[in-house]
């Protein structure tokens, strides 16, 4: 049974509490994955407009996370944000346990984001590309 954006709280060795969104299945393994394992860290930059920068993170939150979540081999997805004088800049960052995982959600050119119709007129400039990372720890 999938229990849909559970909070689940792991200890780790280190004895700090690792917290990941997401069904309980894909939480567990996350903090596995996390403690013990590499990951990919898929990161993405745009500029949207102030007055639509909560619009954009709704479509995040209620969409794309969302969407993702279901893809085995997710593992987090994070929002990053800072106010600047041209508009709102954001930087997401997913993480995931392989390319193979990526591929699922952005296609054979994971190196290309994935940027809807709704994103593209709520934002001022985006990264064409993506950044691929592997985290370390």
């Amino acid at each position: 049974m999938m229990i849909p954006h559970t909070p689940v709280i792991v200890e780790s060795s280190l004895n700090r509490p690792l917290k990941y969104q997401g069904n309980f299945k894909n939480s567990v393994v996350s903090a596995i994955q996390k403690i013990y394992c590499k990951m990919i860290a898929r990161h993405w930059t745009g500029l949207a407009q102030k007055e639509r920068a909560n619009e954009y993170i709704a479509h995040l939150q209620n969409d794309t996370f969302k969407q993702i979540a279901a893809i085995d081999g997710f593992i987090s997805a994070g929002i990053l944000k800072r106010e600047l004088a041209e508009g709102t800049e954001f930087l997401i960052i997913t993480e995931w346990q392989t390319l193979a995982a990526i591929k699922q959600f952005a296609g054979a050119d994971h190196d290309t984001a994935v940027v809807p119709a709704l994103v593209r007129e709520i934002m001022i400039s985006y990264d064409d590309k993506v950044r691929h990372y592997e985290v370390i720890k």
